[in-house]
């Protein structure tokens, strides 16, 4: 599948909550061979009200 992380180079560092170094990663581009899915069956994800007030 295209953008999902498919090899972690190196890896992030993160001291007392707060991040060093960020994760370098491979991403794949989906150029390969392709496979057949059934229709996704998950629920779409909705905003809650919660989510929105920072």
């Amino acid at each position: 599948k295209a953008g999902i992380v498919s090899h972690e180079v190196k890896r992030g560092f993160l001291l007392r909550e707060r991040l060093l170094r960020p994760a370098t990663v491979k991403v794949s581009t989906g150029s390969g061979t392709q496979e057949t899915s059934s229709p996704s069956t998950e629920k779409p994800v909705e905003d809650s009200k919660e989510d929105a007030a920072v």
